[in-house]
């Protein structure tokens, strides 16, 4: 069960760094995926910090993770998908639902319930 989790949390990781790469380096079609354009050179930048940013975090945190069997460091990656989990929620809340916005939470939830069945995996290790 332990190499699951493993290559389950590595999958996590690449979909982020993915994701990173993609904001840092084809930004248009990066954040294109995401309904945004910003056209500002400060924006730009903003956008490469935050995105980018976040997305690396989690990337490295679940690669992390994986390469040690660490639960906090699953945990670290899956309290800031939780975070961004809860900011999708709250807009629906304020805002009502918006098209297509189901499938960036189900990605979310899906790689928390990976990262936190990765963390009760390797407490039984």
């Amino acid at each position: 069960m332990s190499i699951i989790a493993r290559i389950m949390t590595v999958l996590v990781g690449a979909l982020f760094l993915f994701l990173g790469v993609g904001v840092w380096f084809n930004f248009d079609a990066g954040l294109a995926g995401f309904a945004l354009t910003v056209t500002e050179p400060l924006g730009r930048a903003a956008m490469r910090a935050d995105f980018g940013g976040f997305f690396f975090s989690i990337a490295t945190f679940s690669l992390l993770a994986a390469w040690h069997k660490s639960r906090w460091w699953a945990g670290a990656a899956a309290i800031l998908l939780g975070f961004a989990l809860s900011g999708r929620a709250l807009s629906i809340l304020l805002e009502g639902a918006a098209p297509g916005g189901d499938m960036p939470m189900l990605v979310e939830a899906g790689c928390v319930a990976v990262l936190l069945g990765a963390r009760w995996v390797w407490s039984r290790d």
